[in-house]
């Protein structure tokens, strides 16, 4: 299911490109590399379908960097390792790509071409720190398991020995960067957010580096902040942004991050342009996560904090429970004034840090509370889940036989049934 998720990302990243020239050349030259290589010739339509889609996806991910001299290496290694396509061949297909990629790629970005290839590793870095996971670290950067080792590796995030193909020097490069970039993090804590700003708009083909220059990130992320979780009108941005910027500008940023699927505006003020409410999507919401919560939420008042609380998007929820772990009387202040509002992700954090001072029987009451409440059935499932780490005993296995019976979501239906069977094969064995 996630390789096809995966595949249906890169189409639709590859299909909303504005290259469409270069694309429908490149894909002429693979096939015809393909078809004049003794080795691939025999390959399936499938297949070779596949070696298009990774190595445009490989392109275009990474076009503002079309002049680092890593690229194509690394690009090669994809093709060999993950495709088994031979060197030569894999030689071919991306040297004459990236040939006819040259006409739309700007090499006034960097003067330098040591310069190039210190942004293109720190951009893959950075994506590695950013990801969540290594399914979306390889969307991310488009490359296999071999790179995304040497990539883990390098940003220490899994301490086990590894197999990679790459030159020693290039990991000693990576973890150099990994220094610098933590010392730049350390002097300027906001950048690692403006970065992320940055990859998350990099991963539509349709946008031109020359339009993400460092200038720009940062109005954008300003203008994320400014917006906050609540939404704002059109026309108190301007006041609040303090930027000195003309009506254009900011008209233009808006159209941008729109467009990239961080923000959206409601159309009940149509004819009222001022009026319009704009708001977050959910990436904006987990672009400006930390920076809104750690700074500008904590800054208010304990009672108000509280009570905002229960409006925010699950993933500030969630970090506001994280960062509130030493200080249990908030998160029970929380768990007590309204936990049928709480998202499934918060309900199951405050239910791991609370359960050692609350006790079963007090969380019992707590999520039988949400089980009764709640209109959301993702949270009543959550609830379920919990109860797995429940010990057996007869009051929560009463809560879940209810909830079997009347409960109005086939999916929390099931749920419980399934944490009752799995109760009873417990003691069983």
């Amino acid at each position: 299911m996630v390789f096809y998720e995966e595949l249906k990302n890169k189409i639709d990243f590859i299909q909303g490109s504005i290259y469409h020239k270069a694309v429908f050349d490149c894909r002429k030259l693979i096939e015809s590399t393909i078809r004049n290589s003794p080795d691939l010739r025999m390959l399936s339509r499938g297949s070779r379908k596949l070696i298009d889609i990774d190595l445009l996806y490989i392109l275009l991910r990474h076009l503002s960097w079309h002049h680092a001299s890593l690229l194509p290496e690394f690009s090669i290694d994809y093709l060999n390792s993950e495709h088994r396509v031979p060197r030569a061949a894999a030689t071919v297909m991306v040297e004459s790509c990236l040939d006819i990629f040259n006409p739309y790629v700007s090499a006034i970005q960097f003067k330098d071409p040591d310069d190039c290839d210190r942004s293109f590793l720190s951009n893959l870095l950075l994506a590695t720190m950013l990801s969540k996971d290594e399914t979306q670290l390889m969307l991310d950067t488009g490359f296999g398991h071999n790179f995304i080792a040497v990539l883990s590796d390098a940003a220490h995030i899994e301490q086990r020995s590894r197999h990679y193909n790459f030159a020693p020097e290039i990991q000693q490069k990576l973890s150099s960067l990994l220094a610098e970039l933590q010392s730049e993090l350390h002097a300027d804590p906001e950048l690692i957010h403006i970065y992320h700003l940055r990859i998350s708009l990099q991963k539509s083909a349709s946008i031109e580096a020359e339009a993400l220059t460092s200038s720009r990130l940062r109005r954008l992320f300003k203008i994320l902040l400014a917006v906050g979780p609540f939404g704002i009108e059109r026309g108190k941005l301007g006041n609040i942004l303090k930027i000195d910027q003309d009506a254009t500008n900011v008209s233009a940023d808006l159209i941008l991050l729109r467009q990239h699927h961080c923000l959206y505006m409601l159309d009940q003020n149509r004819n009222q342009t001022d009026k319009q409410k704009i708001c977050l999507s959910k990436l904006g919401h987990e672009i400006i996560c930390q920076p809104y919560i750690s700074q500008g939420f904590q800054a208010l008042p304990r009672d108000i904090r509280i009570t905002r609380f229960f409006s925010l998007p699950e993933c500030m929820q969630s970090y506001f429970v994280k960062i509130c772990k030493d200080e249990p009387s908030i998160l029970l202040l929380i768990l007590k004034r309204q936990p049928e509002r709480l998202s499934p992700k918060a309900l199951q954090l405050l239910a791991t840090t609370l359960m050692p001072a609350l006790g079963p029987q007090e969380l019992l009451e707590f999520l039988t509370q949400v089980l009764q409440k709640s209109q959301n059935p993702w949270l009543r499932k959550a609830a379920c889940d919990i109860l797995t780490r429940f010990p057996e005993e007869e009051q929560s296995n009463r809560v879940l036989e209810q909830l079997i019976r009347d409960d109005a979501s086939p999916m929390v239906r099931r749920r419980a049934r399934d944490v009752l069977r799995q109760r009873s094969q417990t003691l069983r064995t």
